[in-house]
């Protein structure tokens, strides 16, 4: 099952808590797993940076679509998008590189972004 047909209150509850442990580790990524089947998941990545966050989005074995990035940043309330791409794993691997959906996050009133 795709995010976008969620219950978004049930994931808002679920990424509550990604922005603190992001600005409590700057720099590094904070991950979580959204289960949306038993076989089935999305990973969400949440990094700040300083200036504003960087939020990633993978599906393993799947494709990322952009409507389910639409709602991860819905239900973070983050702050103005500036940028929704995609973006590949640098490590090689036999099977292709890792993909994912990337966005940067710019919070609202915030001043100085590089």
């Amino acid at each position: 099952m795709r995010l976008d047909r969620m219950n978004p209150e049930g994931l808002k509850l679920v990424l509550s808590g990604l922005p603190e442990n992001a600005r409590a580790k700057p720099g590094k990524p904070v991950w979580t797993l959204i289960r949306t089947s038993e076989a089935d998941g999305v990973q969400v990545g949440l990094k700040w940076d300083g200036y504003g966050y960087i939020v990633y989005l993978r599906r393993p074995n799947g494709k990322e679509y952009l409507q389910e990035m639409e709602v991860i940043l819905r239900a973070l309330n983050l702050g103005r998008t500036l940028e929704i791409t995609e973006a590949q794993g640098k490590l090689p691997r036999k099977w292709g590189p890792r993909k994912y959906l990337v966005a940067i996050v710019v919070p609202e009133g915030e001043e100085g972004v590089a």
